[in-house]
């Protein structure tokens, strides 16, 4: 099964210089799952830089997959943007409550998440 993320999608459907990579994964509908999160990402993102119209088919290419509601799963991201969901998981957030936490073992073995605790 293969997960892509929106930004990899945005890759692929404008062709640029890294489609190629998430052509494989992509094409693959059988085993291509599409959260909602990333259709509504999408489509904000193609209609902000071209139309309407535009997001539509790409949604309408996204759907060829198995298109699935992440309601009750935890979304681990870079972006702080999802912060305020409830089950979004960010790297600053981790590092915010490893670096609080009197618990030791939330550092143990992560150099770079441990370094973020000096920023």
């Amino acid at each position: 099964m293969n997960v892509v993320e929106p930004s990899a999608w945005l890759e692929y459907l404008a062709d640029r210089p890294n489609a190629e990579i998430f052509a494989k994964p992509i094409e693959a509908t059988r085993s291509l799952i599409v959260p909602t999160l990333a259709l509504f990402e999408v489509f904000k993102r193609v209609s902000q830089q071209r139309n309407e119209d535009d997001a539509l088919r790409a949604v309408a290419v996204m759907e060829q997959g198995r298109v699935v509601d992440l309601d009750r799963a935890t979304l681990w991201t870079q972006d702080s943007d999802f912060e305020a969901l409830p089950s979004a998981r960010s790297r600053e957030a981790i590092a915010r409550e490893a670096c609080s936490s009197e618990d030791p073992r939330l550092l143990s073995g992560t150099r770079s998440l441990a370094a973020l605790c000096y920023l």
